[in-house]
């Protein structure tokens, strides 16, 4: 990809020569701004959906399959029927295609489907989407504030990535005014658990330890990777 370039840069430099990102969206590419949803979609009024955020460098979607396992997963946990991977995958495969993306990120979004306000499902087919967008790019270090909410390693979607993301929300805003990059929870027993965007590992005495998914903690992409790099 040619031209200036922070992730943020190439995004907008994408949306000024096309006209607008490529989304896949009701079974097809399409332009961002065509793309549609029903308001009455269960991922709207009551955050009942899986997500998945998959890393692109140099064209390529990290840990693909691996995200799309973790996606799995969280359907069947939360209840609600899974995508077929393989139309799936061609789909942010050609997201990332379409866009041109060099580096930035893929948001797969998957919903339980337009169904009746409250929280009884309808009966309609699954709403699924891939998006695409600039990355977040973390400096060296950064300051991390602990915040006074917990997980609650109990709840009937503790592991899982689902889009019900209110209390990371009210937990990362408490961290920008502390002056913070990250906020840090723990669960209701008080042990350490995990961030609100991120997992957690520690360095002590040498060992690398981070909390164990019994914890409530998010079974991280890039969790696993390295723990199975490091042999933990």
């Amino acid at each position: 990809m040619a031209g200036p370039w922070s992730p943020e840069e190439a995004v907008e430099d994408n949306r000024a020569r096309t006209g607008g990102l490529k989304v896949w969206a009701a079974g097809r590419l399409c332009e961002e701004a065509d793309a549609t949803v029903s308001l009455m979609d269960h991922g709207i009024t009551v955050g009942d959906a899986v997500f998945e955020t998959v890393a692109v460098e140099g064209g390529v979607a990290l840990a693909l399959s691996r995200h799309l396992a973790r996606l799995v997963r969280s359907c069947e946990g939360l209840g609600i029927p899974a995508p077929d991977l393989t139309g799936l995958r061609r789909a942010a495969l050609e997201v990332v295609a379409a866009n041109r993306l060099e580096e930035g990120l893929l948001r797969i979004v998957h919903t339980s489907g337009p169904g009746p306000l409250g929280s009884a499902r309808g009966d309609r087919e699954p709403t699924t989407a891939v998006l695409a967008g600039p990355a977040r790019h973390w400096t060296g270090t950064a300051d991390v504030a602990i915040v006074a909410w917990l997980r609650n390693e109990h709840a009937a979607s503790a592991g899982l990535k689902t889009t019900s993301y209110a209390d990371n929300v009210i937990a990362l805003a408490e961290a920008g005014r502390r002056g913070c990059s990250e906020a840090i929870l723990a669960n209701t027993a008080g042990y350490l658990c995990e961030g609100s965007g991120t997992n957690v590992f520690l360095e002590m005495d040498g060992v690398l330890v981070t909390p164990a998914l019994s914890s409530g903690c998010l079974a991280g992409v890039s969790r696993v990777l390295l723990i199975e790099r490091c042999g933990l």
